[in-house]
């Protein structure tokens, strides 16, 4: 089954940390297919310190089909993560903290805290990954 665009929406989660004493924050991307619920992507991004010493990478990434054109430049995509892609998710999170956040408004998973569902991929992928 090919995955089409216009049924992709994204989830986006984050968890924090602290390993060996550095400071450790998650974003988990999870790109769903819409009309079937299935999950299709899934990134977790990577930010190991802070400031200027800061160290990006992808902790895992997982696609429904290898196969698929589409989700193989979203791997791709995904793979180039660093201080600009993680600081542009990252304000949604931080958006988020300086709301409601409250027990009604939140959920947490196995990614970490909802920051994100459903939304539409065009918010948060540039359309030259599609291209």
């Amino acid at each position: 089954m090919t995955v089409l665009r216009e049924n992709l929406v994204l989830d986006l989660h984050y968890a924090s940390e602290t390993t060996f004493g550095e400071k450790v924050a998650k974003l988990t991307v999870v790109l769903r297919d819409n009309t079937t619920g299935t999950e299709v992507h899934t990134s977790t991004l990577v930010r190991e310190g802070e400031g200027e010493s800061a160290v990006y990478t992808v902790g895992y990434q997982n696609i429904s089909n290898a196969t698929d054109p589409l989700l193989l430049k979203l791997e791709a995509y995904f793979r180039t993560a660093d201080k600009a892609m993680f600081d542009k998710l990252m304000t949604r999170v931080d958006t988020l903290f300086t709301s409601d956040l409250n027990s009604n408004s939140t959920w947490m998973g196995q990614y970490g805290l909802r920051i994100v569902s459903s939304a539409m991929v065009d918010e948060f992928i540039p359309e030259s990954v599609f291209a």
